[in-house]
């Protein structure tokens, strides 16, 4: 679980330097760390504790769904399945809470992130025109968890 000493390591992590990654006011990290602890994470390199990645999670609304609010791994460490293993922890979560579904948005020029997300089994569920600072929209994909019976 991410903790309130991890949003420092985070903001000046080499993550944060990556083109499709947002770096967050340092208030916006500590509410969801209080808020929605159990779907933050940090990844670390085992023999050094070294940030290798990070998640943002959350699960609201109603009907109560599951939300990635950021992903991030450090550029040296990416293809070795740490985004999908956060990102299987928090459908785990989002499925114990009885989630619908899991959305995210992201970015249609990221095209490693969107592969991934795909095939995790993530479907388009419409595009946001200018969802990012700089006019590009966003797609909005959806994934059904185990509560949702349609």
């Amino acid at each position: 679980m991410m903790k309130e000493t991890d949003i420092q390591r985070i903001k000046t992590s080499e993550i944060q330097k990556d083109k499709f990654v947002v770096t967050f006011p340092s208030l916006y990290y500590q509410w969801y760390i209080n808020r929605f602890g159990k779907y933050c994470w940090v990844a670390e390199e085992a023999s050094t504790s070294r940030m290798v990645g990070y998640m943002l999670g959350k699960s609201e609304g109603i009907p109560l769904r599951g939300h990635v609010s950021a992903i991030a791994v450090h550029p040296d460490f990416r293809g070795q399945g740490i985004a999908r293993r956060m990102m299987k922890m928090l459908e785990h979560a989002a499925d114990r809470e009885k989630c619908q579904f899991v959305d995210l948005f992201v970015d249609p020029r990221n095209t490693n992130a969107l592969e991934m997300y795909e095939h995790l089994g993530y479907r388009v569920y419409r595009k946001v025109e200018d969802y990012y600072q700089d006019g590009h929209p966003a797609l909005d994909m959806h994934k059904a968890m185990s509560a949702d019976k349609t």
